[in-house]
């Protein structure tokens, strides 16, 4: 796996969680990530701050492309750079290597290893089929949008368009693009002075510790997609934002006129 940046986060270690007197029934949660995708490391860093143990990874061995990557610069400008993932190598967490998280060959591994929950940290493509019903209590995502009004593509940036609030909603995954059960959502305030890539780095963030939180709350309430209630019908699907939208998207973080700038 690429490493880099070994400096990110010095406060890593020792550092206590805010769950720890909570009774919570145990899972074994994996991770699905992509080679070359950032988001994995970050999610990894967050669950185990939090103390989630975490009973392995599956690699999928489509790497992050080059558009990819560029749509990941464009929004960050550098600041969330791969991590080095044997920062975390004390764990011992094994790493399995597939395909195609569609697989067959993934839900032999996710049902040989009893993994009970499967946690969506940057895995290259859609998820559909048996890998949806694969573990036992089901597959999590965070989407960068409040549903269900926002599905779909580039949602902060409609958000910001709109001058909606922008936010992330942990929810179950299932056949239909962002319509599965939610587990939790939290919409964000940003400073008066936070320009579009402060943003995209802090709704980056903030889901990570929304998917953490998601997974405490499925341990301690014993969630599974049965026991939530449907998203409503009502929620609209968006398509890639237009060049022009864009920019009046970014005009108003420029400007100061996004309502939930304080």
């Amino acid at each position: 796996m690429q490493l880099s940046n070994p400096n990110a986060f010095p406060n890593y270690k020792g550092k206590h969680s805010q769950f720890n007197s909570m009774t919570q029934k145990s899972l074994r949660v994996a991770l699905l990530g992509g080679t070359g995708a950032p988001y994995l490391g970050y999610v990894l860093r967050q669950l185990l701050m939090d103390e989630i143990p975490i009973a392995g990874i599956i690699i999928a061995s489509q790497a992050w492309g080059e558009k990819e990557q560029r749509i990941h610069e464009e929004r960050t400008a550098g600041r969330l750079p791969l991590l080095p993932y044997d920062t975390f190598s004390e764990h011992a967490i094994p790493f399995y290597f597939v395909k195609d998280h569609r697989s067959a060959e993934t839900v032999n591994i996710v049902q040989s290893q009893s993994f009970d929950l499967l946690v969506i940290a940057g895995a290259p493509r859609i998820l559909k089929g048996d890998i949806l019903n694969a573990a036992s209590v089901g597959v999590i995502n965070s989407h960068p949008g409040l549903l269900p009004k926002f599905r779909g593509c580039t949602c902060v940036e409609w958000a910001l368009y709109l001058n909606e609030q922008i936010g992330n909603t942990v929810h179950f995954v299932n056949e239909k693009i962002d319509e599965g059960p939610i587990i939790l959502q939290e919409g964000m305030y940003f400073e008066r002075d936070d320009n579009y890539i402060d943003v995209r780095v802090k709704v980056f963030l903030q889901s990570t510790v929304l998917l953490s939180k998601a997974v405490r709350k499925i341990m301690i309430e014993g969630l599974s997609p049965q026991k939530l209630s449907s998203q409503p019908k009502d929620g609209q699907y968006f398509s890639v934002i237009d060049t022009d939208k864009m920019q009046i998207a970014i005009n108003r973080l420029t400007e100061k006129t996004y309502a939930f700038q304080r």
